[in-house]
């Protein structure tokens, strides 16, 4: 079975554009919507995460009560690392795994991270209860 669609990003001047390619009729669309990479929020809630070393982070998410980045080029070391500076910053683990860490801070927010090997990305949330 062919795939229908591929979406490939591409950073060019700090934005990441998306490109889709369409199997069926052999045709390329490009997003007009476009995403800044490597540029961290100012809000408050984002300033509660530790910054993390990586080749390249796009925020998903960036309001007043929600701060969501992806981190790329992340490997197990280093995801393991992060989660040993957020627990430095003083988030205590609720839930860990090899791939996970869930913590909830004396303040109400809500720490996440999930990392996935295949991409090697880090998904990284913050957001208030």
């Amino acid at each position: 079975m062919e795939p229908k669609e591929i979406q490939l990003g591409i950073i060019s001047e700090n934005k990441l554009y998306i490109a889709y390619y369409n199997f069926s009729d052999k045709s390329w669309k490009i997003d007009e919507t476009t995403k800044d990479v490597d540029v961290w929020s100012n809000k408050e809630i984002a300033k509660k995460l530790p910054k993390i070393e990586e080749d390249h982070h796009v925020v998903i998410t960036d309001d007043e009560d929600e701060f969501e980045i992806y981190a790329y080029g992340i490997s197990e070391d280093m995801f393991n690392q992060y989660v040993e500076e957020l627990k430095e910053a003083g988030y205590e683990e609720d839930t860990a795994s090899k791939s996970h860490f869930e913590s909830k801070s004396l303040d109400g927010n809500i720490i996440d991270a999930w990392y996935y090997e295949e991409d090697s990305r880090l998904s990284i949330s913050i957001e208030k209860e």
